[in-house]
């Protein structure tokens, strides 16, 4: 099938990075592109990979375009997550999201949430796949929050750790 604009279809779990503190959660869309209007998107299969030490997949939310599959499989093992689709009627092509994968930061560290080619597989309608599809992971670093130090100078002065703030005395040494 001739592809639109010339351009593969393509995976991306958007945005491409972003910095979390250690104990938050926080969403990745999985974004479809560049499926030809001519073949559309009638299957679609991937796995997302992450780092158990540093993440943990809390959820996969299907989009309404994902929601429209008429077989749906998602997962979440304990390393990555997984999700397959087939549209029996009306597939999507063009651009679209096909879900929201959350997480939580578990520890601080450096990791990438990998999808990767072998492993994702977007089909037209007569149930071939279609090559050259490129995949696009995201960089998340996951830092421990530092604490911050507020010190008032004045008649009464004080130093504040937030979150948690304790008062010291300052004498005039």
């Amino acid at each position: 099938f001739p592809l639109s604009k010339g351009e593969n279809p393509t995976v991306e779990l958007l945005p491409s990075s972003m910095e979390v503190d250690v104990g938050d959660n926080f969403n990745l869309d999985l974004v479809v592109k560049n499926v030809p209007e001519d073949g559309k998107c009638q299957g679609f299969e991937t796995k997302i990979y992450y780092d158990s030490n540093i993440l943990n997949l809390t959820e996969i939310n299907l989009s309404e375009a994902g929601d429209s599959a008429t077989l749906k499989d998602v997962n979440i093992n304990p390393s990555y997550g997984s999700i397959s689709l087939m549209w029996f009627s009306n597939p999507p092509y063009g651009n679209f999201t096909l879900a929201t994968i959350s997480f939580k930061a578990l520890n601080p560290g450096e990791t990438n949430i990998t999808l990767r080619d072998r492993d994702t597989v977007i089909a037209n309608e007569d149930g071939y796949a279609y090559r050259n599809v490129s995949v696009y992971s995201t960089t998340v670093v996951a830092i421990e929050s530092k604490p911050n130090l507020n010190i008032t100078y004045g008649e009464n002065p004080t130093v504040e750790l937030l979150p948690s703030s304790m008062e010291v005395d300052v004498g005039d040494n």
